[in-house]
């Protein structure tokens, strides 16, 4: 079966740039190689991307093997660096390895050069293998820390709330006969009951579990998080729902589902700040139900999306970290997908996809409205 390799020959002869080639052929690898021999060319396309494989000659007019090492280390990939050089002296061969290239071949023995080739590639994949291993422990860490740390701040907070209701029946008593102070009484017992909710919240998170799961639709939900979103909503800013595309039931806990939409609705109204339009679309797609936010902001940058994801990872100057982490935490329970489409100066749109449950699964969702009053 014909492998494809991307290459890049590190030479000014392109002849014996062309003899390396066509010995992987031979080997049985379809070829995609560009030839430099500058610092430049090479920052070029290392920059540009898609190459699997650097062969180097060790020394050249402007350029040498030793410089286009670092230039490689410089760029951050790890792609496999095998020295071909038509003259290479052991000494200099130790201290190419000793700086990091993986293997040397004399170009008059290019026997050695498949088997090399074929070794430093799979040696390459499983380090890829290994850092991604190592980068799913370190995130299961921090979200065990996160646990934890929910967990505790549930029990402090539990421990401040349960002595506030109970002065808070004492003065509805007090007050029963003063209209206004039973208004504000009311406003603070409301309060009261959504930091409660909170705090249930946290000891689900803690859990890695969550509320009762119900059946039922996505768009009514998703209305309820948009009415309790627009007093957030700059009076610039347009905050619509379309609800043009009908959704399928799915399984899911109202009140966690609510509280991840008015995540997503709050950072896209961040994002266009006092103008633009912020739209929470609801649909159904690849057997199951979606509803995403999108907004015309100036979009996400590079840099950020590949780690908006982490916890206590933020851009905010009082952001915790922690809305993105707990969203994901919550598709994930849910059997679901969360995914982002971004580029800078194009805005944003965030989808959280929920699978639709098999006909056994289904149980009837109690009014979407008392189902989500546990909304903060």
């Amino acid at each position: 079966m014909t492998r494809h390799l991307a290459v890049m020959v590190v030479d000014d002869d392109e002849e014996d740039a062309m003899l390396l080639v066509y010995e992987l052929e031979r080997g049985g690898f379809d070829v995609r190689w560009v030839c430099v021999d500058t610092a430049e060319d090479m920052r070029d396309e290392l920059e540009r991307g898609g190459w699997e494989l650097v062969l180097s000659d060790c020394a050249m007019p402007r350029f040498s093997g030793r410089e286009a090492l670092d230039e490689l280390h410089a760029s951050g990939l790890d792609l496999p660096f095998i020295v071909v050089s038509g003259a290479m002296r052991e000494e200099d061969a130790v201290d190419a390895l000793r700086a990091g290239a993986h293997d040397f071949i004399v170009k008059g023995r290019l026997a050695r050069l498949l088997p090399a080739v074929e070794r430093e590639l799979r040696e390459a994949q499983l380090r890829r293998r290994q850092r991604e291993t190592e980068a799913r422990l370190a995130e299961t860490e921090k979200l065990r820390a996160l646990g934890l740390m929910a967990a505790g701040i549930a029990h402090d907070l539990r421990n401040i709330f349960t002595p506030l209701t109970l002065h808070t029946g004492l003065l509805r008593r007090l007050v029963a006969d003063r209209p206004q102070a039973m208004q504000s009484l009311c406003k603070l017992e409301h309060g009261l009951a959504i930091g409660v909710q909170v705090i249930d919240r946290l000891s689900g998170f803690s859990r890695r579990g969550g509320g009762e799961t119900v059946t039922g639709a996505l768009a009514e939900l998703a209305r309820e998080a948009v009415e309790l979103c627009r007093h957030r909503s700059p009076p610039q800013v347009r905050l619509v729902v379309d609800e043009t595309s009908p959704t399928p039931p799915v399984q899911i806990c109202p009140g966690e589902f609510t509280s991840a939409l008015i995540n997503l609705i709050g950072n896209a109204l961040d994002a266009v700040e006092t103008t633009g339009t912020v739209t929470v679309r609801t649909g159904a797609g690849a057997g199951g139900a979606y509803v995403e936010v999108v907004d015309d902001g100036p979009g996400i940058a590079a840099e950020v999306q590949a780690h908006m994801l982490e916890p206590f990872f933020t851009t905010k100057a009082e952001g915790t970290g922690l809305g993105l982490a707990i969203v994901r935490g919550f598709v994930d329970r849910h059997g679901g997908k969360l995914s982002f489409e971004t580029a800078p100066g194009a805005g944003t749109c965030v989808r959280m996809w929920f699978p639709t449950p098999l006909p056994a699964q289904a149980a009837p969702l109690k009014g979407a409205a008392g189902a989500a009053s546990g909304m903060p």
